[in-house]
This record gives structure tokens, sequence and C-alpha cells, in this order.
């Protein structure tokens, strides 16, 4: 029996098209390019609203191979053998003596009203990115005003995608997560020069190349194989 494709943001089988004149259920929905291109992977949606509805969540992994793996000790694994396959030896020598930063297994949501702090349990991939996202917008947020070139936030960007998904589970609103991330990163916020803060840059449909997103997640050693091994875990949920 063939499988009817769903709409990846509402789940919905039929197009809008079809909605509004006969009712029928359709197969014929709009398909993510990059996806089936670049990772031959097809992410369905029933219309351009729920696709541009759903792309804050969806362009972390748009693009993205799909790769099969049982457990995140795996998924470290494929990621040090694909960094160590693919980046320039400059970018691979780095600190020997250097250590990965220290995993965060527990985060804290502040919700605003009513007033609420939630501590959420965090998955191992989670843990080991989510430490050098923090250390990146912290470095971005001590550049000095003088400074040409405004910094990106594409750092919080990350932690917003990295945090969501809890924030969800626990009936938080996405407005609070969005709030907290700017309280605690006033200053980066601020050299970014961006209007609308940082709600204006998740609104954007922006494709990231993957130099800004290695940028991203800073120098610190285990950063590009904990953006990776994320990105896999992300791409296999969303199967």
């Amino acid at each position: 029996m063939a499988t009817i494709p769903l709409c990846s943001f509402c789940t919905s089988s039929e197009t809008l098209a079809d909605k509004d004149e006969d009712g029928k259920t359709s197969s014929n929905l709009l398909c993510c390019a990059r996806c089936q291109q670049v990772a031959n992977r097809k992410v369905w949606y029933c219309s351009t609203q729920c696709q541009r509805a759903d792309y804050k969540h969806h362009k972390k992994i748009c693009g993205t191979l799909q790769i099969q793996l049982p457990n995140p000790t795996q998924l470290e694994i494929v990621a040090q053998q694909f960094v160590s396959t693919t980046l320039p030896d400059k970018e691979k020598e780095g600190n020997n003596d250097e250590r990965p930063p220290t995993p965060i297994t527990r985060w804290e949501f502040k919700q605003r009203w009513p007033i609420k702090s939630t501590f959420i349990d965090l998955p191992a991939t989670t843990a080991n990115l989510l430490p050098h996202l923090i250390h990146s917008a912290q470095t971005r947020s001590q550049l000095a005003d003088s400074d040409s070139t405004a910094p990106s936030l594409l750092p919080l960007i990350l932690i917003f995608s990295l945090l969501i998904p809890f924030v969800d589970k626990i009936d938080g609103k996405e407005s609070d997560l969005i709030a907290q991330l700017e309280s605690e990163y006033p200053r980066l916020v601020e050299l970014a020069q961006r209007e609308g803060g940082l709600k204006s840059a998740l609104d954007d449909e922006e494709d990231w190349e993957e130099d800004q997103l290695w940028e991203a997640v800073g120098e610190l050693k285990g950063a590009k194989e904990a953006l990776l091994a994320w990105q896999i875990e992300e791409a296999e949920t969303t199967r």
C-alpha cells in the first residue's frame, strides 16, 4: 500500500488548492528542493504558508544528509571522521592540550508570566553543542564598538534552534525563549545592529552556508564535531 505524503508542518495530506476546490486528498504537495537535490530526501508541505512557517525549524537541517545511527556515541565518531577528512589541516591542528567544554546537561528556562523557572534535561548531542554556542556568543559580545563589521546573531539563532523543541514540550512560549536569550546576551544583540533583534533574525528565511555555521560554533576543540553530530540527529528525528 502506497504511503500518502504528509505536510511536515500541519501533517495534512491535502494541498490548499484541493481543499478550496473539491476537498479531495492529494499527494501533489510541495517538496523542499534543497533537501531533495542535496540530501536525496523529500520533505513535503501542503502550501507555501506552511513551508514558510516551518522554515525557522527546518532550515537547521535543510539539505543535511541522513545517516542511520543508533546512538550518540556513533554520532560523535561519524562527526570526527567527517571533520578529519574535510577540514583543512590548519583547522584540524588546534591546541592538543585543549579539552572540549563541559556539556550542559541541564538548562534553565525562564518563563516571564507567570514568573517561573523550569530545569530541562538535555540529550547528549544538544548538551555537547550548547556550550560551544554560548562561548561563541560571549566572544562576539566582547567585540569593540569600533569594529567595522557588526557580529552575526547566528550563535543565538542556533541556541534557539537547539532549545525550542524542549520549550515546546513543556508548553513554553517561543517569545519567552527569545526574551531570555536577548536578556542573557544584550551586548551581542546591540552590536548586531539589527532592527527587531533576535526575533527578526529568526523570521528571516536565510540559508546558512556551511562555513557560516562552523564559524558560529567557535574555535573550541570539538566544536565542528558537536555541530555535525547534532545536525545528523536532527535529520534522523525529522525523517
